[in-house]
């Protein structure tokens, strides 16, 4: 009985699911540029690139010390009552970009921020490194009602990790097969 357990608890521990791991590299905002008053206001989506010595200090331990450039960013504005505008940014350096304005009386319901990392292995100020994914998409939603409250809402850029490989499913059955064999044959 003492081999048969833990034999189910070496499948077991195996048969976690890998958790995605993420890493804070921005920050996209939905802010007051000019408060609204006898003329209608201005609000804004500001997109911040939170790399390298400058900024990174911004996202949080650890961060990324090298600055990185975030490639082919696009913002997509979603707006009340349908459709959209679609800003094509180009390259995010390290920093604040020129915010994107619209009338404080535009309600938009959400916007999606894509962009690809400049490299793929980040180095972090606790001295480890990350393996990023290329891709970037970052959603800012709500944070209540249907459409973004300025100097409210907000949402992390955050750089997804390269998964871990994961075990064929004929690996995980062979391991607890091979410590029952070396168990079965440690007893004779």
């Amino acid at each position: 009985m003492g081999c048969r357990a833990l034999c189910l608890l070496l499948l077991s521990m195996l048969s976690f699911p890998a958790s995605a791991s993420t890493l804070v590299t921005g920050l996209i905002s939905y802010d007051v540029v000019i408060p609204a008053g006898t003329a209608p206001g201005v609000d804004a989506l500001d997109i911040f690139n939170f790399t390298g010595p400058a900024y990174g200090p911004f996202a949080g331990t650890p961060y990324v010390v090298d600055p990185v450039n975030f490639f082919n960013a696009t913002l997509t504005v979603y707006l009340a009552g349908g459709g959209s505008d679609v800003q094509q940014i180009g390259t995010l350096f390290p920093g604040e970009t020129s915010p994107i304005g619209f009338p404080s009386t535009t309600q938009i319901t959400s916007a999606v921020l894509t962009a690809t990392l400049g490299q793929s292995i980040l180095a972090l100020s606790d001295g480890s490194t990350f393996m990023a994914l290329a891709d970037i998409t970052v959603d800012l939603l709500p944070s209540s009602g249907g459409a973004l409250t300025a100097g409210v809402d907000f949402a992390a850029i955050d750089a997804q990790s390269v998964p871990a490989p994961v075990p064929e499913p004929g690996t995980v059955i062979l391991l607890p097969l091979g410590i029952l064999t070396m168990l079965a044959r440690g007893r004779r």
